[in-house]
């Protein structure tokens, strides 16, 4: 039973990590269109102009995507290993009860 739970715990990790990558997406797609009208204007790009909600520049955010990618990877195998684990302990226990 606690398996399950820690199923379930991890699945909602790799749901709000998605999240946070939806959310970076946005970010980097919102940069990209205010850098265009940027260019397209003929205003200087200042440093200002790149940063994004004070947070990062840019290629920080891809980077930050990047991680995020690399933590929902992570988190979609412990939630496998969890599956596989919980469905050879009810296998286990059925045989038992065969038994």
């Amino acid at each position: 039973m606690q398996d399950y739970f820690l199923l379930e715990n991890t699945l909602a990790q790799v749901l709000k990590k998605q999240e946070e990558k939806t959310e970076l997406e946005k970010a980097i797609q919102s940069s990209k269109s205010k850098l265009r009208e940027e260019r397209r204007s003929g205003e200087g790009l200042s440093e200002e102009s790149i940063k994004l909600n004070g947070r990062c520049t840019e290629t920080g955010l891809d980077q930050e995507m990047s991680t995020t990618e690399k933590e929902i990877d992570e988190l979609k195998k412990k939630k496998s290993e969890q599956k596989n684990k919980l469905e050879n302990f009810e296998r286990d226990e059925y045989k038992f009860k065969l038994l």
